[in-house]
């Protein structure tokens, strides 16, 4: 009887152990569940990043095409400033004759009527045009 009394105590110890053995199973199955959770979340997150960067990505080709076109306007508006400066700098009159011996008052007075006159701008505007420099010919002018 004590030989069966030990093996029954032994079977319950195995017995205790393959419960705890259950829970453990039971525990993993469970973790690994979690971990699938985790796993897709993680896609999910990554799906939506990569998203996202494409999308940054895709704005920043745009922003660089834009400051490309910015620096090549600025190119432009920069020696179209410098021509608008060399004419503004240098009037050519063309049928307005040059005399010699003209005062100086004759030289700015003489560009002023032709203003008035020929472009029809009023006398008070054209009085307050302030000249650098002035070239007359009798000639037609041509643009090059």
């Amino acid at each position: 009887m004590s030989l069966l009394e030990g093996i029954s105590g032994r079977l319950s110890a195995v017995e205790h152990k393959l419960q705890c053995l259950d829970k453990m199973d039971h525990r993993m199955a469970v973790l690994e569940k979690d971990m699938k959770t985790l796993w897709l979340a993680l896609d999910d997150k990554v799906t939506t990043v990569e998203e996202r960067v494409s999308k940054l990505e895709l704005i920043s080709d745009g922003a660089d095409i834009a400051a490309a076109q910015v620096s090549s306007r600025l190119d432009e508006r920069k020696s179209l400033r410098d021509d608008l400066t060399y004419m503004k700098a240098n009037l050519v009159f063309t049928g307005v004759p040059e005399t010699e011996n003209e005062s100086p008052e004759t030289t700015e007075k003489i560009p002023r009527k032709h203003l008035s006159d020929a472009v029809k701008i009023a006398h008070e505007t054209a009085d307050t045009i302030r000249f650098e420099r002035v070239h007359r010919s009798l000639a037609e002018h041509s643009c090059g």
